[in-house]
């Protein structure tokens, strides 16, 4: 109950801590009682993700299915990301100055948050004419 006050987990998660101290048996009929309550609720932490996935904290889709694949999400809830949309290029890019370095800084950035290249390129090109149009 302490993990589950600091924030959402899912259901794996839950087990995998209570593995090292209960037996199996034990493990599922606490994950089982906790699903009944709604205190754990793997496509609701997904939902709530996918919210949260906007601004300059932003991940690729795909990288915030790693993410939750990694935390042990359960596979219905894993393909609530089939329908998300990509967050925002725009407000990741702010943050870096219209230059060549900047724009070789930028595509790392987004590299490393799990961006596609093309989607990176794409924005990158707006993100560099709008900065020419000034």
């Amino acid at each position: 109950m302490r993990r589950l006050r600091t924030r959402d987990r899912f259901a794996a998660e839950i087990r995998a801590d209570l593995a090292t101290s209960f037996d199996d048996g034990t493990c599922r009929a606490v994950i089982d009682r906790l699903i009944q309550r709604g205190l754990v609720d793997d496509v609701r932490l997904i939902r709530t993700l996918i919210e949260a996935n906007r601004g300059k904290k932003s991940v690729s889709i795909e990288e915030l299915r790693r993410r939750c694949t990694e935390r042990g999400a359960c596979a219905n809830a894993l393909e609530l990301l089939a329908d998300a949309d990509e967050p925002s290029l725009e407000v990741l890019l702010q943050r870096f100055e219209h230059t060549a370095r900047g724009r070789a800084r930028a595509y790392r950035f987004l590299a490393s948050r799990g961006f596609s290249e093309d989607d990176i390129v794409a924005a990158l090109g707006l993100y560099m004419r709008e900065s020419s149009a000034e």
